[in-house]
């Protein structure tokens, strides 16, 4: 049974190599081994040799899968190292993009203050705002006094003219009443003179009627 299957991985590996070839030679051995009487010494130390050779490969695979789990959990080990420096990676990210922003925030804080340091600069002291404002109220008060000067003008010009208004009113009385007396007169001086030709008329007509007589 044993034999099928060397010969079954004899056949999978071709001729033969590494631990297959050992194991293919230690069989044919073996095999010589069954009959002690042809045995000689030479074959028994190559049997030797063959497992000492095979112990020291099966060493040999022990100390390389024992090397194989020290490295895998080191890589292990160092994956978990990786995946913990990723994530500080990453809060150091998302930190420094808080910063970035808080960066940029200060930035345009200090262009804005610039800016309106700037427009303070460029508006007058506070002596020659005080200077400005205590002329413009000088001005302004001469202003007023003008004004009121004016104002005192054309209320005494709108007396005047009040007065003269009545002047004319009065004078205006004054020429009706001499017109209205006049055409009085003249229609009294012309009844007068009606009632004068009309004696003188009666006179004339006592003086004809005389005389015809």
């Amino acid at each position: 049974m044993r034999e099928e299957i060397l010969l079954r991985k004899l056949l999978a590996d071709g001729e033969g190599t590494g631990e297959e070839r050992r194991f293919q030679l230690l069989n044919a051995c073996f095999r010589s081994l069954r009959n002690p009487s042809t045995v000689s010494k030479a074959e028994a130390v190559k049997v030797l040799r063959l497992i000492d050779s095979l112990e020291l490969s099966m060493r040999k695979q022990r100390e390389i899968a024992e090397m194989s789990g020290r490295q895998t959990k080191e890589y292990e080990e160092m994956a978990e190292r990786v995946d913990k420096e990723i994530a500080i990676t990453r809060g150091k990210m998302a930190q420094a993009k808080k910063d970035l922003t808080a960066a940029r925030l200060v930035r345009k804080n200090r262009k804005e203050y610039a800016l309106l340091v700037g427009m303070i600069d460029d508006l007058p002291s506070r002596a020659e705002t005080t200077r400005k404002l205590e002329d413009m109220q000088e001005e302004l008060a001469q202003q007023q006094e003008r004004q009121q000067q004016l104002e005192a003008r054309l209320s005494e010009r709108r007396n005047h003219l009040h007065a003269l208004n009545i002047i004319l009113a009065n004078f205006q009385k004054l020429l009706a009443d001499e017109d209205s007396e006049l055409a009085n007169d003249a229609e009294q001086s012309e009844k007068k003179d009606e009632g004068e030709d009309d004696d003188r008329s009666q006179k004339e007509k006592s003086v004809d009627t005389m005389e015809t007589g």
